[in-house]
């Protein structure tokens, strides 16, 4: 009576292996999950697959889910339980927090423009000036590349995610920072850092 047979594979499986969807008579989806993410798996191998994937990852992106939505909270959540420090963030407040601070760097004081301006010039850099290709390591994993948007810093490190903990930091400063150095430092380096890149870009 709990048994459904999936149209792909012809098999008898419990309800719980279906997805539910309303617009079929018993509520549940014809495929089972397993042939359901086998044929998501080909379908987005394919050209009109890979767009829709692309298209939905910047949908994502442009709602703010991996910037302050349910995407970053998830990433800071377990971010903090693997570094055993406290996570005392939510949807709403971040998203208020991210909606009413500037797009500037807190540390270095660029903004997003000038950001992806050095990002785009480092990551397509060919030359040997080691002051510019060292930090080619920062976009060194795909990931990493994508980043054109500030990300979220925890000032002061021996503390957790919370509100009054936590800036808005372009990746260079987010990277260079790490757990070497503190507030007052950052503040220093990353305007000296950023001043000699943009004179660098300024000199090529």
């Amino acid at each position: 009576m709990n048994l459904k047979k999936c149209a792909k594979c012809g098999q008898y499986k419990h309800i719980s292996d279906f997805h539910k969807n309303k617009r079929n008579k018993d509520g549940l989806h014809s495929y089972c999950k397993q042939c359901n993410a086998q044929k998501a798996k080909s379908y987005n191998k394919t050209e009109k697959g890979l767009q829709n994937v692309k298209k939905a990852q910047m949908k994502q992106y442009e709602s703010g889910y991996f910037k302050f939505g349910k995407g970053a909270i998830s990433n800071m959540s377990n971010s903090a339980q693997k570094r055993g420090i406290t996570f005392n963030l939510d949807e709403k407040t971040l998203a208020n927090w991210w909606k009413n601070n500037g797009d500037t760097c807190y540390y270095c004081g660029i903004n997003k423009i000038t950001y992806n301006k050095i990002r785009e010039y480092i990551i397509n850099y060919t030359g040997n000036d080691w002051e510019i290709y060292r930090f080619k390591k920062f976009f060194s994993k795909g990931n990493q590349a994508q980043i054109s948007d500030f990300t979220i810093d925890r000032v002061d490190n021996s503390v957790g995610y919370q509100i009054d903990n936590i800036v808005k930091s372009c990746w260079f400063c987010n990277s260079l920072k790490s757990d070497f150095f503190n507030e007052k430092e950052m503040k220093t380096i990353g305007k000296l850092v950023i001043s000699n890149i943009l004179t660098k870009i300024k000199e090529g």
